[in-house]
């Protein structure tokens, strides 16, 4: 059985003209009866040729357009890691991959590992700058010493063992 987003309406054939324009009738229907109309179906209802090629994005997954949206999805995909202990399966449970989490991991690190250095750094404005050149600045906002207690919280799965070069 085919998904219902998969499946089509079949064009409905035109009605035949009808020979007088007094034979369509407009007075109201019996009672428990419907009527039918005579209009032809209009061009949104039939399709013609294959559908229109789309990115398939899995149900309630919109992307991750904000900071806010970039941290909770970490926690979450490091809250399944901690019960699956794979990032291969928290990930996919997650309905993201791994390269996303990597590319905006510094931003998570940072705002979990340090808050208060993630709240000195200037606030992202999307209108101005995309989400990886902030993840570049929080990458460069960690410091040698900030590395290593990084490195030491993803080892006790206090963050995603993800891997980039911290600096």
């Amino acid at each position: 059985m085919k998904p219902e987003s998969c499946v089509r309406d079949e064009p409905q054939p035109e009605p035949a003209p009808t020979a007088s324009a007094s034979s369509t009738s407009t007075a109201p229907a019996a009672s428990g009866t419907s009527t039918v109309s005579t209009a032809p179906p209009t061009s949104s209802s039939t399709i013609t040729g294959p559908a229109p090629a789309t990115v398939a994005t899995p149900p309630g997954e919109t992307g991750v357009k904000t900071i806010e949206g970039v941290i909770q999805r970490s926690k979450l995909a490091l809250k399944s890691y901690r019960r699956c202990g794979s990032m291969k399966r928290a990930f996919e449970k997650q309905n993201v991959d791994r390269d996303t989490i990597a590319r905006t991991a510094p931003i998570a690190e940072l705002y979990i590992a340090f808050p208060d250095a993630f709240a000195a750094l200037p606030e992202w404005n999307d209108s101005v700058e995309k989400m990886s050149a902030y993840a570049e600045r929080c990458r460069q906002a960690i410091t040698c010493d900030m590395a290593r207690q990084i490195l030491e919280m993803k080892k006790k799965h206090l963050l995603l063992p993800t891997v980039y070069k911290l600096t």
